[in-house]
């Protein structure tokens, strides 16, 4: 069943066909660069917190953080973000949008005036 809803989703895969393993190591290495101050950020906060647990507290049920409460949290800030791997080889739209605006104060025109 899994499988076949994955395949009515996206019926090429993950990558589309095409994208060659270059462009996507550099989409991931690019989404991993983007994600990982969130990551990072949750991991040592959640960390601090459990250090600073005094014998007492941990005593009481749910007072110490599991790894995997930290791994959930993570994953929601992550997908809050917005930030996805890019799965085509044009360059992400904001990079389009900056070079639009740059092309303006240049005296450039795409339509050829």
């Amino acid at each position: 069943m899994i499988s076949r809803a994955t395949m009515t989703i996206s019926p090429d895969g993950y990558w589309p066909k095409g994208m060659d393993s270059s462009a996507q190591f550099r989409s991931m290495d690019d989404f991993m660069r983007a994600i990982y101050p969130i990551w990072k950020g949750i991991e040592k906060k959640d960390k601090e917190a459990e250090t600073a647990l005094t014998g007492e507290q941990v005593r009481v049920p749910g007072q110490v953080l599991f790894e995997c409460l930290t791994m959930h949290r993570q994953d929601r800030a992550i997908h809050q973000s917005g930030h996805k791997p890019v799965k085509n080889n044009a360059p992400p739209a904001d990079f389009r949008k900056k070079a639009a605006a740059s092309d303006k104060f240049s005296g450039w025109r795409s339509n050829g005036e």
